[in-house]
């Protein structure tokens, strides 16, 4: 066995075989595409391994059990970094995770999940995540619900026309075309503006990383709206589904640049309808509803498939509330709080985040004080992804509190934001 495995006895009748939990290395990788390849659909072999040029990639993230020396399990841990307002926070994502048919209902899945929450914990990662049509069977071992996606349908027919686009661009100077190499800067910056900046656990994107995603070919063109020789906005485009679209925040008018471009193109392959996977508050869902027609047309997907259901899980609590520290530090300070302490109960466990004048907010383990706020674990995460209010938590049985300095405290340092993360990261957990 390689160094640095991890052996795990899960069972001890003679008719089971034991298995054996281990870290992959570079020559378990023909072994594991090929295992993986034929049990999900949607990989092949060229996007397998592409998957290996992922730059914060390496062997030892990949999970593997095996039993008799057969690889029966697997599961790997995309290291990324995601956007808590201004904080940027380490987290591994679950990609993968699946069990060859004959081996299943052994728990080998969960003992892999278990394995990949020590070593998250062990490489300073206090916070995982994973991404599942099927949520109730990681709900059940404490995982949390944080986010839904669905892409929006909307028909072709009913987006911006030939003339319409004609009209902007004899008024602004518009074109469409695909994008170039060189314009990987324009992509990032408009990313980090319109999308990154304004949404929480969106993913980290380096420019090595972009590159990957580009190379991934997960789309089959990416459109550019250039005002003169000014990329202005872009979209990633899959068929008739557009896997992100975004623009600078001062030129809307290339949303319909783009969606003109993406029309044309899709009832020339007669799709009757695209799908816009965006956050329910992204600036071309108002666009849309401006424009005649287009706004009435907007559903939920048609699709008979339940929709992506974005799971996280602590791996370590005081770890992650140190990670938040900065963050939670810079908002007492703009709310005007220059100094204040908040007590917070997880199970048996206590902490207090103090702060003052002269130092920055700190993380002190052990003790609570009077201005405290008992929650769960469940209820710490919806917190710490803004997706719930001290108040709902409370109604919702998941927290309670006795001093009303307390919930006033939580509520600033834990403010309701939006969450969004883009499909093109969706391989990332």
């Amino acid at each position: 066995m390689r160094t640095g495995s991890v052996t795990e006895r899960i069972a001890t009748t003679k008719r089971i075989p034991a298995a054996h939990f281990m870290e992959a290395s570079e020559g378990d990788h023909d072994e594991v595409g090929q295992v993986l390849i034929n049990s999900f659909r949607t990989l092949d072999r060229e996007r397998f391994y592409n998957s290996l040029l992922d730059p914060d990639y390496k062997p030892e993230h990949r999970l593997l059990a095996r039993i008799s020396g057969r690889l029966a399990s697997h599961v790997l841990m995309a290291r990324r970094s995601i956007r808590i307002d201004q904080l940027e926070l380490p987290i591994s994502g679950l990609v993968w995770l699946g069990t060859v048919p004959e081996f299943r209902g052994r728990g080998l899945a969960e003992q892999l999940i278990k394995q990949a929450l020590k070593r998250s914990d062990a490489a300073k990662i206090g916070l995982l995540g994973l991404t599942t049509r099927t949520p109730d069977n990681y709900e059940k071992i404490g995982w949390v619900k944080v986010g839904l996606s669905r892409p929006l349908a909307v028909s072709s027919r009913n987006l911006p026309t030939e003339d319409i686009m004609q009209q902007e661009a004899s008024r602004g100077g518009w074109t469409v075309r695909p994008w170039r190499q060189v314009e990987l800067s324009d992509l990032m910056r408009i990313y980090d503006r319109q999308l990154a900046d304004t949404h929480i656990a969106s993913v980290v994107r380096s420019e090595s990383y972009w590159r990957w995603i580009v190379g991934m070919r997960m789309a089959h063109v990416i459109w550019v709206a250039c005002r003169g020789d000014q990329v202005k906005g872009y979209a990633f485009v899959k068929d008739h589904h557009v896997l992100e679209i975004a623009s600078d925040l001062d030129c809307p008018e290339a949303f319909k640049m783009l969606l003109g471009r993406i029309r044309a193109e899709s009832l020339e392959r007669a799709y009757p309808e695209i799908l816009l996977d965006v956050p329910s508050d992204h600036p071309v869902v108002s666009h849309l509803s401006d424009w005649p027609g287009a706004g009435r047309s907007m559903t939920s997907s048609s699709s008979t498939l339940p929709p992506n259901c974005l799971m996280m899980k602590v791996a370590n609590i005081s770890l992650l509330l140190n990670q938040l520290a900065p963050e939670l530090d810079r908002r007492a300070r703009a709310a005007g709080m220059n100094s204040g302490e908040l007590g917070l109960s997880v199970g048996s466990n206590r902490w207090t985040l103090r702060w003052d004048a002269e130092n920055p907010l700190s993380v002190e383990s052990g003790r609570s004080g009077r201005k405290s706020i008992t929650v769960t674990e469940r209820g710490l995460v919806l917190l710490v992804m803004g997706q719930e209010s001290i108040e709902t938590l409370v109604l919702s049985g998941f927290a309670h509190f006795q001093h009303s300095s307390a919930a006033a405290a939580c509520e600033i340092l834990f403010p309701r934001r939006s969450l969004w993360r883009s499909v093109l990261d969706r391989f990332s957990y």
